[in-house]
């Protein structure tokens, strides 16, 4: 009977062994969080600088001033090309030689 005392003793003491370690490492870690949890201030409670997107906004704002000035660019350059071939065909029904 002693003999299974203490058998079943140091079965107990190794398998303490085995979780007290682990145990006390997450329990440090979580210790650690909360601390510094408490130490974090929520960017909720104080006045926001700018609404939430408003560099995303910016940048939509630039990409469709882009594009919009492309798109121009290319609705007016046929018609100029359109006019100076006019302008060269008109000169040239006429008999005058384009000096270039």
């Amino acid at each position: 009977m002693a003999h299974l005392l203490e058998q079943l003793t140091a079965i107990v003491a190794v398998l303490a062994a085995c979780f007290v370690g682990p145990g006390l490492a997450i329990g440090f870690l979580l210790w650690r969080k909360r601390q510094q949890r408490a130490e974090k201030r929520s960017p909720i409670t104080k006045d926001l600088l700018r609404s939430p997107g408003h560099s995303l906004r910016e940048q939509i704002d630039e990409l469709t001033d882009d594009i919009g000035i492309e798109v121009m660019a290319l609705a007016v350059f046929p018609v100029l090309v359109l006019v100076l071939v006019l302008v060269l065909a008109l000169y040239l029904a006429q008999g005058r030689a384009v000096k270039v």
